[in-house]
């Protein structure tokens, strides 16, 4: 009896496997591209586009931290905005849906000692779930062993219903301090990281990052 009832629940196992692997070979269950979706050149302006080499920053005192930068350019990032076959798709694969492939870049500003890096990025996100309305996204996170910074700033709305100031998960924005002198450096529209306790990243919308903190310095970029 024991043996009889193990094949029925294994039977049944077959038959359930079979059924989702029928439903998700269907056309209407299989996911498909319906469009495509790009960061707006005034979102480029805060990132840099090409690959660069020994990149100084240095210190009021003279002392210089040397990074290289690799930038990371993608245009097929899936995002679903019309989920397929709810309720029957097959447990060992993602849900099908309609999508969009949108744009991104991220820049990686890593120091040639390896001990420390920053990464920049522009994504584009939905302004709520299964939607294609979008908006872009810049953050940043500075890191050692252990983070040291980090920061958001919502840049585009690429539709007029969405209110760039609503967005409830830019939860680390930056401080902007238009023109600032740095080391007696000046730059224009610059934006800093707002971290309790943390190191400080600054930014320039035309420049990329523009200096960092490493207490008591501050390491400014050579142009």
């Amino acid at each position: 009896m024991k043996n009889k009832c193990i094949n029925i629940f294994l039977g049944g196992c077959v038959l359930l496997l079979f059924s989702f692997k029928g439903c998700t070979n269907s056309p209407k269950c299989q996911s498909n591209k319906v469009g495509e979706a790009f960061i707006d050149i005034s979102s480029k302006s805060f990132l840099e586009l090409n690959n660069q080499n020994n990149i100084v920053f240095e210190s009021a005192a003279g002392q210089q931290m040397i990074f290289d930068l690799e930038v990371q350019h993608r245009t097929n990032n899936r995002s679903c905005y019309n989920y397929l076959c709810k309720g029957f798709t097959d447990p060992f694969q993602g849900q099908p849906c309609e999508y969009i492939d949108t744009e991104s870049y991220v820049n990686l500003y890593r120091d040639q000692n390896n001990q420390y890096m920053i990464e920049t990025k522009v994504v584009m996100e939905p302004n709520q779930e299964e939607s294609d309305y979008f908006y872009d996204l810049y953050s940043l996170h500075f890191s050692k062993i252990g983070l040291l910074s980090k920061a958001q700033k919502a840049l585009y709305a690429h539709h007029p219903s969405i209110d760039l100031s609503s967005i409830y998960y830019v939860q680390e924005p930056f401080i902007y301090l238009g023109a600032k002198t740095l080391n007696g450096t000046a730059f224009n529209e610059v934006f800093k990281t707002n971290n309790t306790n943390l190191e400080s990243v600054y930014i320039s919308k035309t420049k990329g990052v523009i200096a960092f903190t490493l207490e008591p310095e501050l390491f400014v970029r050579s142009f």
